[in-house]
């Protein structure tokens, strides 16, 4: 009988111990690999608990790197703290003033916060806090202004970790400053964020008890809040990432699945009251996995997702089929599609960021060449229509992937039609993760013409090439087309720059016939990532009259200035009615661009772009010690050490065991009353 007891209490004290570490516990019980929380893209390796640090020295100095501009993703030099640093997201306020974030590795192998920051010459790693001597990662940042940024992440409580705490970091225009978050459950993880105004920002993420569910904070200009939130599979359900086209139109994505099944996309939208799940397609046989990954609101109503499909593993969790870059038309009043956006390669392929402004849309990731081949930047252009509310993909753009072994684009933001950082990382000579920053502009044109002409009348017309940073294209020699509004137009021709216009042409001889409002539009159709520009004229039937009130017009009396009246009745025009929304491809252009808009809209940005110096001027700008940017990248082919290990999710076989501990427990009680009664037996 004592041995029974001693079996039994064994028995409870190991059931115990699972109950106090549930990680080593779920880890044990998994039937394959640990299911481990956070977005599960393939951009980087598998992640291990604790990092291996590099002996190299941190590079914490100004770097200056020169931004070239021709159409492509292109390597600027950065900074880094000690490695491994991976850079995971990016914002953008104007051209000279955006933050990229990730983490970097401490001494003790620990991921610690790191966050950098482009003045319009150079990035400059910023302090930032941290909060544990354990894991500390950004994983979002959002700008609303110079001095009103914020950046969310996760921060491990001890070693195990028993516990993992979100926070969110404000930047005042002088410091990173924690500011206080709720925890709504043990383990708790944010993956995005985007920010309306300074009193409407929403994070997004995970948390998990025993299960994996939807976390949505709110900030309000006073205090974080915890908000409900959707989450249609009762065992897992994650958000990876949110875009606001306004306070009344969020949308968020990420991933649904139930317990060792296939990723499913997941998608929501708030429409100021409640979350509603959109139904988003799974691409793929039966079985596969599909994560949205990214997200950008286009209009109201409207936004498009980015990530993977048609990944599938066998039971040990080896790839079967590859991930494969997908896009998703996201509509809130249903009917949303998704296609395919894959890289050259027969490995994983994924995007995993999205951003936009006016017309100009890109989507970033990797792809690789084989199963276990080296990463490779990924970018995709696309050219989104306001007018017919559709969104036009192009072919593959160009970038660069300075690394022989891993490169990969994790996030992208936009500050024009024809300006976008992307930002990632790739892998050095020493085995380790180094931050990648690549940055990407694209000619285009402005054309300046009279505001009116008499119809029937020759005018002339005068077309500008220019960089993405707004000086003169003087090497363009591409060829320009003319189109018009105007069915009756007499439009130049075709006309081929040449090394003496100096990217400027006349072009004289221009008639419109049609009386009213017309546009001439001109482009280059083999270059159609150049921004076209429209003139607007207005034809006049007859002679055009001066406008009122000007020298030698007749109606030099004016009446009275008014007072002005409130802004609250002023009419605006209603959302439109969206039209079919199934992706189109776009015919391969030179250098994959993406095709032509007819008109370059305004920027998204929250403050005016203001155009980077020049390179003269970025040299005396430096007040730090620059660093050149080494020339030869190449490295050679190592494993490499991995941020972040995300504590597996807690399954419901916990609840099996308090079966075995009751049963035990009873067993226990029994034994001892036939103790005592064999002790009063022998006593009689």
């Amino acid at each position: 009988m004592r041995k029974l007891a001693l079996a039994i209490g064994a028995l409870v004290v190991l059931m115990a111990a699972s109950f106090v570490s549930p990680i080593g516990a779920l880890a044990a019980s998994a039937p394959n690999v640990a299911r481990v929380l956070g977005p599960d893209s393939g951009a980087r390796p598998p992640r291990g608990r604790v990092h291996t640090p590099s002996t190299r020295l941190p590079s914490t100095s100004t770097v200056i790197s020169p931004f070239n501009c021709d159409a492509g993703y292109h390597f600027v030099a950065s900074p880094n703290g000690p490695a491994p640093n991976f850079l995971v997201a990016t914002a953008a306020i104007n051209a000279g003033d955006i933050w990229a974030v990730g983490n970097s590795t401490s001494a003790s192998g620990y991921d610690q916060n790191l966050a950098m920051h482009w003045n319009g010459v150079n990035w400059t790693i910023f302090p930032t806090p941290n909060f544990s001597a354990f894991h500390n990662d950004f994983n979002a940042v959002a700008a609303i202004s110079t001095n009103d940024v914020w950046a969310v992440g996760e921060y491990w409580v001890d070693g195990g970790p028993s516990m993992v705490n979100i926070f969110a970091e404000h930047w005042d225009g002088t410091a990173w400053t924690n500011v206080a978050m709720t925890q709504p459950a043990i383990f708790n993880f944010l993956f995005g964020v985007t920010a309306i105004s300074s009193t409407n920002v929403w994070a997004v993420g995970t948390r998990a008890a025993t299960i994996a569910d939807t976390l949505v904070e709110h900030w309000n200009g006073t205090s974080w809040t915890l908000m409900s939130s959707a989450g249609p599979s009762p065992t897992d359900n994650e958000l990876f990432s949110v875009s606001a086209f306004s306070a009344t139109d969020v949308f968020v994505v990420g991933e649904q699945s139930v317990p060792n099944g296939p990723f499913q996309t997941l998608a929501e939208h708030w429409d100021g009251t409640t979350w509603a799940t959109l139904i988003a397609p799974n691409l793929g046989i039966a079985g596969s996995s599909n994560e949205i990954l990214g997200v950008n609101a286009l209009e109201a109503g409207h936004a498009v997702g980015v990530g993977y499909g048609y990944f599938t593993t066998d039971v040990n969790g080896n790839t079967v089929t590859p991930r494969q870059g997908a896009a998703w038309d996201l509509l809130a009043a249903g009917g949303s599609t998704g296609s395919t956006r894959s890289g050259p390669g027969t490995g994983d392929n994924a995007l995993v960021a999205v951003d936009r402004s006016g017309p100009g849309v890109w989507a970033v990731g990797f792809w690789r060449n084989t199963v276990a081949g080296p990463r490779q930047n990924m970018v995709f252009p696309a050219t989104w229509d306001a007018t017919s509310h559709t969104l036009t993909w192009g072919a593959m753009g160009a970038s660069d992937s300075p690394s022989s072994i891993n490169n990969a684009l994790l996030a992208v933001s936009a500050i024009s039609p024809y300006t976008f950082w992307a930002a990632g990382y790739d892998t050095n000579s020493l085995n380790a993760a180094q931050t990648l920053t690549e940055g990407y502009c694209a000619p285009h044109f402005t054309m300046t013409g009279p505001a009116s002409t008499p119809g029937g009348s020759s005018f002339s017309l005068t077309v500008k090439v220019q960089n993405g940073d707004g000086m003169t294209r003087t090497g363009y020699l591409g060829t320009v087309h003319f189109t018009s509004t105007d069915g009756s137009a007499t439009l130049p021709p075709n006309y081929m720059f040449v090394s003496g216009d100096n990217g400027v042409h006349t072009f004289s001889g221009v008639v419109l016939r049609t009386g009213g409002n017309q546009a001439i539009t001109v482009a280059d159709l083999v270059m159609p990532l150049t921004v076209p520009a429209e003139a607007n004229v207005t034809v006049c039937i007859g002679a055009c009259q001066a406008p009122a009130g000007t020298a030698g017009s007749r109606s030099t009396g004016q009446s009275s200035s008014g007072t002005a009246g409130g802004r609250g009745g002023v009419n605006q025009s209603g959302a439109g009615v969206p039209g079919p929304r199934l992706p189109s491809v776009a015919q391969p252009a030179q250098r994959g661009e993406n095709a032509a808009a007819v008109s370059a809209a305004a920027s998204r940005s929250t403050a005016p772009e203001s155009a980077p110096p020049t390179a003269g001027a970025a040299a005396a700008a430096a007040t730090t010690t620059p660093v050149k940017a080494p020339a030869d990248r190449v490295v050679s082919l190592a494993a490499q050490s991995e941020p972040v290990s995300r504590p597996p999710e807690p399954t419901p076989w916990n609840v099996l065991l308090l079966i075995p501990l009751v049963v035990s427990t009873l067993a226990l009680v029994a034994l001892r009353r036939r103790r005592i009664k064999e002790k009063s037996n022998a006593r009689i």
